[in-house]
């Protein structure tokens, strides 16, 4: 996640003469996974359609989403000729089994951040310290 705040960030700062407002936005999605039902959170079509109406009101140019299982489950509430999605590289740590308070099924949670594909992303590697 680090990686692409830092290359969006060099990118406007590259092209001040042309300097627009940018607006960043963060979600925690709690266990958020693409499918009805599923997870420690499940969640039902009505919504999925509420989380894509709360991102589409809130029109940020970059969202930095936490607690998400697949790119694929944001692309359920986010236009994909609009957005371009960066997920962190970090390994499955998971352990399989029940979550401990809703009694659905784990998923793995990542980081994922979701810019407009109007900004250019020219480096995307995760950064290691």
């Amino acid at each position: 996640m680090r990686d692409i705040f830092f290359a969006v960030s060099a990118a406007l700062l590259a092209s001040q003469a042309h300097a627009e407002q940018l607006t960043v936005a963060s979600w925690n999605l709690e266990h958020f996974t693409g499918e009805d039902g599923m997870g420690c959170k499940p969640r039902s079509q009505a919504q999925y359609d509420e989380i894509r109406n709360i991102i589409n009101a809130v029109d940020a140019d970059v969202w930095l989403f936490q607690e998400v299982d697949t790119v694929g489950s944001l692309e359920r509430v986010m236009d994909t000729s609009t957005w371009q999605f960066q997920m962190e590289n970090r390994p499955d740590h998971l352990q399989a089994g029940k979550c401990a308070n809703e009694g659905g099924e784990r998923t793995m949670q990542r980081i994922v951040t979701a810019v407009k594909r109007r900004i250019p992303i020219s480096d995307t590697r995760d950064l290691s310290f």
